[in-house]
C-alpha cells in the first residue's frame, strides 16, 4: 500500500487479498479438513469480518497461489485463530469495545473429542499440527517414554526417512534436540530432494565455522532458486560474510526475491572483499 511493486528495495505481495485489518494467522496443518484445505495460510481479518484460506505453491524462490472466504460474517470481528487437537479449527472475536466470543469450525463428520497420538518415535512423526503448545507435550511426552533410544530413533528418520519425513525430523530436533549437527546438516544440504536441502540449508544458519561456510558458498549455486535464497538467508542470520564472487550472479538471475535476499547479504560484506573483486575485475570501471 505505501511502496508499488516495482520499487527496487520492495518485494510484491504473494497474494492480493485486497483491503482488510490483519490479525491472527496460522497454517492449517491438520488432517480434518478437506485435502485442499491442508496446509493452507488461514488468515483472520478483524474490520472486513471473516477467514481467509490461501492456497501455496512454490514459485521459484517464493510462494504464488489463490485464496477464498472459509468463514466471514457480518459483523465477525475476528481477532485470533488456532487449530485443535481434533483438527477442528477455534477463532476468537472482540476488541475495541465490541462483543467477544470463541467459535469451532469443523468438517463433517463432526471429529472426536479425545485424541490419542501414542508414544512412539512414529507417533511422534505423525502428530500434527506441529507448532502447537498441544503438539508440543504430545511429542515430549513422546522423548521422556523413549528416554535414551529418542536420540538415535529421531536422527535415524532426519538421515533415511521420505523427503517429508526428513523435515519433519529436522524441526522436531530442532525443537527438541538434539539440535542437527553441521555434519548431519552438510550431509542433508546434498539430499535429492530440494525441499529437504532447503530445510537443512535454513537451520545451517545456525551454525558457524569454515565447514558452513564452504557448505553455503556451494549452496548459492543449487539448482533450486528456494535453496539458494536459504543459503543468503543463512549467511545473514550467522553472521559470517558470504563471498562476494558467489553473489554477484545472484543479481543478474530473473527471480526477484532473489535478487532481493542476495542484495540484503551483500550488504553485510566486508569493504576488504567488494574491494579485492573489483580490484581483480577485468573492467574496475
Amino acid at each position: 500500500a505505501k511502496w508499488p511493486d516495482y520499487y527496487f528495495d520492495s518485494l510484491p505481495a504473494t497474494v492480493d487479498v485486497g483491503r482488510g485489518s490483519p490479525t491472527g494467522v496460522i497454517f492449517y496443518e491438520h488432517n480434518q479438513f478437506p485435502e485442499k484445505y491442508r496446509n493452507s495460510f488461514l488468515i483472520c481479518d478483524w474490520s472486513v469480518g471473516r477467514i481467509i484460506a490461501v492456497q501455496l505453491n512454490q514459485d521459484g524462490a517464493t510462494y504464488s497461489g489463490s485464496w477464498e472466504n472459509l468463514v466471514s460474517g457480518n459483523p465477525l470481528n475476528v481477532s485470533d485463530i488456532e487449530v485443535d487437537r481434533d483438527g477442528s479449527v477455534v477463532f476468537a472475536t472482540g476488541g475495541r469495545n465490541t462483543e467477544g466470543g470463541i467459535y469451532r469450525v469443523w468438517a463433517t463428520p463432526t471429529p472426536v473429542t479425545q485424541v490419542d497420538f501414542g508414544t512412539t518415535i512414529d507417533d511422534a512423526m505423525r502428530v500434527p499440527q506441529i507448532s502447537s503448545a498441544w503438539a508440543r507435550e504430545v511429542i515430549g511426552n513422546v522423548k521422556s517414554a523413549l528416554g535414551d533410544k529418542w536420540e538415535a530413533e529421531i536422527t535415524g528418520k532426519a538421515k533415511n526417512g521420505s523427503d517429508k519425513d526428513q523435515v519433519r525430523a529436522l524441526t522436531i530436533m530442532a525443537q527438541f534436540g538434539p539440535k542437527p549437527s553441521t555434519g548431519l546438516l552438510s550431509q542433508l544440504a546434498q539430499d535429492d530432494h530440494a525441499d529437504v536441502r532447503a530445510f537443512a540449508t535454513m537451520l545451517l544458519g545456525d551454525h558457524q565455522g569454515a565447514d558452513v561456510v564452504k557448505t553455503l558458498t556451494r549452496l548459492l549455486s543449487d539448482s533450486d532458486a528456494r535453496v539458494q535464497r536459504r543459503a543468503c538467508e543463512a549467511f545473514v542470520r550467522s553472521g559470517q560474510p558470504a563471498p562476494v564472487g558467489s553473489l554477484l550472479p545472484l543479481l543478474g538471475g530473473d527471480d526477484r526475491w532473489l535478487q532481493y535476499a542476495a542484495r540484503l547479504t551483500l550488504e553485510r560484506a566486508p569493504v576488504d572483499q567488494w574491494r579485492d573483486v573489483v580490484l581483480n575485475s577485468d573492467n574496475p570501471q
